[in-house]
């Protein structure tokens, strides 16, 4: 497992502090995926001028006075989520030329927070089984050993966030597709019912039983994401009292509070972390 970026929250405290550009951060994750993607394949689409438009757009806010919690944090999104102008196939060759014509409400929570998009990661076509592979991207490799597979159905996520592409991603989960591929050096949070807003996107299928599950390298970048997108004006410091996530929120924090408690120095790196190779030969090859 290489090593990776810094974790979201000291991203994002040292942009504040102005001791980062949110471009210069982007290109480095651009740079990162570039670089160690060709032998994982967990990152399908990208779009280097978009996601670096998106970085000065997050620089022009920070000129003005805004301080967005996820300043100039890069993320990637599960491939069945829409994002905005990208291509969103679902792992399907049916989907291959598909543009999402808006942001699913969560990516759309994301940007208004600061963070940036730098890509698609690969998942099992639709969904629909516990190893990431399919007919239009083929298959995503373990970060620890390439004859193994990422789990599924969010391994593209999983894969890149253990070999430390970016801090932060946004999968899906139905019956575990976020927490099974934990062994890749990863959590993911299947948030239940409607603690995270869904939509527009994709209907029918998995999408019927999936719920948005954020996923991370750190828990408390985990639990930061999912207070993220439980604010209906994400980027301010707290939910308001008539915010209906409100009380998740808080129920969130204080499930992560014993490593969150560290804030921007935090280096706390998910359990599952130290027995990765242990658990990885226990997987079978998604081949």
């Amino acid at each position: 497992m290489s090593a990776g970026p810094a974790s979201a929250l000291a991203i994002a405290a040292g942009v504040g502090r102005g001791e980062a550009r949110p471009s210069d951060v982007v290109a480095e994750a651009l740079e990162r995926i570039a670089a160690r993607d060709p032998a994982l394949n967990a990152v399908v689409t990208t779009d280097p001028a978009d996601s670096l438009r998106q970085a000065e757009a997050v620089e022009g806010r920070l000129a003005d006075g805004e301080r967005p919690r996820l300043a100039g944090v890069p993320v990637l999104v599960k491939d069945a989520i829409w994002v905005a102008g990208w291509r969103v196939t679902q792992g399907s060759r049916l989907f291959a030329d598909f543009r999402a014509p808006r942001d699913n409400v969560a990516v759309a929570r994301l940007r208004a927070a600061g963070a940036v998009v730098v890509g698609m990661a690969n998942m099992s076509e639709f969904g629909c089984k516990g190893v990431t592979s399919n007919p239009l991207h083929g298959t995503t490799r373990h970060p620890l050993d390439a004859r193994l597979t990422s789990g599924g159905s969010s391994g593209g996520c999983a894969s890149a966030l253990g070999a430390g592409l970016v801090p932060l991603a946004l999968g899906t989960d139905g019956g575990g597709s976020a927490r099974r591929p934990r062994p890749c050096g990863c959590g993911g949070v299947q948030a239940l019912g409607r603690l995270l807003a869904n939509g527009p996107g994709f209907t029918g299928g998995g999408s019927l039983t999936s719920v948005l599950a954020p996923m991370a390298r750190s828990v408390a970048d985990d639990g930061l994401r999912l207070c993220v997108g439980r604010y209906r004006a994400a980027g301010r410091a707290r939910p308001s009292a008539a915010d209906p996530g409100r009380s998740q929120c808080t129920a969130a924090k204080s499930s992560f509070s014993s490593v969150a408690s560290a804030g921007e120095n935090s280096s706390t790196i998910l359990p599952w972390r130290a027995t990765s190779r242990r658990s990885a030969s226990s997987i079978t090859s998604g081949r």
